[in-house]
């Protein structure tokens, strides 16, 4: 006799759970996409390697997206960092963490990776060169999935029994990825009656380039030869504006827009917005669809905020959270994605020297804001 058990009637978004992963088993023509990150400088070593030491000192950061809660088993993704800055070589160094688990069947994702930035000295602005490798290792929880011939009735019911196939094993493999990043400063003026002009807004940008899993690798839990990693591109650009005229001693009021366009197997990502920020307070709104004048896909408004608070000395402490709304697509029923960021940084530490800390290379001069 087989055995059942009882199970609740499935509905559709666990159909269409069942079918995602029953792709990703059997398709040997797979081609996955990449977490993203909502508050992608919060995961900056992640979005570009050329971020890495960027700031003075030690930092170590981390964040958990929690997306699509509502369909019973969600989307988890946890990522962290730790960088260093070692201006005595213009370089930085990091060693970066992921793990990444998707919907009922528990399909992780582990990476621990190196990652490495020199920087160059130019007269004006600084540019970073950026360089990551990583193990990645991913693997399924087989004792979670219930497939189709498992169904013994309507009313319910499953058996153990299944003609499936359990892989039985884990893929592994190294992953790589570069990145460029160019930071400058620009300033504004504006006229006033009876004054000419004067310096009005100090303008603090970045552009940014990288190219993630460069090597060709397969990730086939059956060891399917196409079941390859594709790559992704990432444009990311943003300024830091502070308004003069709200200032009031040390305390400015700045704002702060950014982009990022995202583009891997075909698919196109967009992410545009604005953070305001006052007295280490911001607020923020971000737009993301992956076709930005398609209403038809899962587009999604993200509202963000946060503080950064200082310590004793030059040490700081950011925590930030956002939250995705779906606008369209699978819409509110997904509840959307939360995400929660923290940062610390200790702006004392170094290996070299103090009085080898900047020469002649602008290498952290710029401003931040995280």
């Amino acid at each position: 006799m087989k055995a059942t058990t009882k199970i609740t009637k499935p509905g559709y978004i666990q159909i269409l759970i069942f079918y995602c992963i029953f792709t990703v088993l059997f398709l040997n023509d797979l081609h996955a996409q990449d977490p993203t990150f909502s508050q992608f400088y919060a995961a900056r070593t992640y979005l570009n390697p050329a971020f890495t030491g960027i700031e003075p000192g030690v930092t170590v950061s981390a964040v958990m997206r929690d997306q699509w809660q509502g369909i019973g088993e969600s989307f988890r993704t946890y990522y962290a960092s730790i960088e260093l800055q070692e201006p005595a070589f213009n370089s930085g160094i990091g060693l970066t963490m992921m793990k990444d688990r998707s919907g009922a069947a528990a399909l992780t994702t582990d990476h621990v990776g190196m990652a490495y930035t020199y920087s160059p000295g130019l007269e004006n602005g600084s540019l970073h060169i950026g360089f990551r490798t990583a193990w990645v290792r991913k693997y399924l929880d087989w004792n979670r999935l219930i497939f189709p011939d498992q169904i013994a009735n309507p009313l319910g019911e499953i058996t153990t029994n299944t003609l499936a196939q359990n892989p039985d094993q884990d893929v592994s493999y190294i992953d790589t990825g570069v990145g460029i990043l160019y930071r400058f400063e620009t300033k504004s003026k504006r006229k006033t009656r009876g004054q000419g002009s004067r310096s009005s807004m100090m303008m603090h940008n970045s552009i940014g380039l990288s190219i993630s899993h460069i090597t060709k690798t397969d990730e086939s839990l059956y060891g399917y030869a196409n079941a390859r990693v594709p790559m992704r591109v990432t444009l990311h650009a943003g300024s830091m504006i502070g308004l003069d005229f709200f200032k009031r001693g040390k305390q400015t009021l700045a704002w702060s827009p950014n982009l990022k366009v995202e583009y891997q197997n075909g698919i196109s990502a967009l992410t545009a917005g604005l953070y305001m920020m006052y007295n280490g307070f911001y607020l923020g709104s971000f737009y993301q669809s992956e076709q930005p004048f398609d209403f038809s896909d899962t587009n999604a408004i993200i509202f963000t905020g946060g503080i950064e608070i200082q310590m004793e000395g030059d040490n700081t402490f950011h925590i930030g959270y956002s939250y995705d709304a779906n606008t369209t697509g699978i819409g509110t029923r997904s509840k959307g994605a939360h995400e929660v960021t923290t940062k610390f940084n200790f702006a004392g530490v170094r290996l070299s020297p103090t009085r080898k800390r900047y020469g002649k290379n602008r290498f952290m001069k710029c401003h931040l804001f995280f």
